[in-house]
């Protein structure tokens, strides 16, 4: 997200949308994309490929802290989404290699 936020430099809401009030400290950095909910929806990506059975509930934490940047003034949707859809092609290219590394080693047993 670090990559994509030097990229992109979208200015914070509450920078660019008047009477928008901030809550908490200024963040620093570019708004897009999210790296909170990138992080948290990483931990639910993660958490459902492996099919644990805890991720409904890890579902929960990651839109409860995605929804929490919007309130904080920190965030707009789209940063929201970005975030999330950069976790969910993170996770997919992780679980893809792994998989691949398991087979791998498994045929060469």
């Amino acid at each position: 997200s670090t990559f994509l936020k030097a990229i992109f430099q979208e200015p914070r809401p509450f920078l660019t949308i008047p009477g928008l009030q901030r809550v908490g400290p200024i963040p620093g950095g570019s708004s897009f994309p999210s790296s909170h909910t990138a992080a948290a929806f990483a931990l639910f990506w993660g958490t459902l490929f492996a099919k644990n059975r805890w991720w409904p509930l890890v579902l929960l934490y990651a839109v409860g802290i995605s929804l929490s940047r919007l309130y904080l003034g920190v965030h707009y949707p789209t940063d929201l989404l970005g975030g999330i859809v950069l976790s969910l092609l993170c996770c997919w290219i992780v679980t893809r290699l792994w998989n691949r590394a398991i087979r791998h080693r498994k045929e060469s047993i």
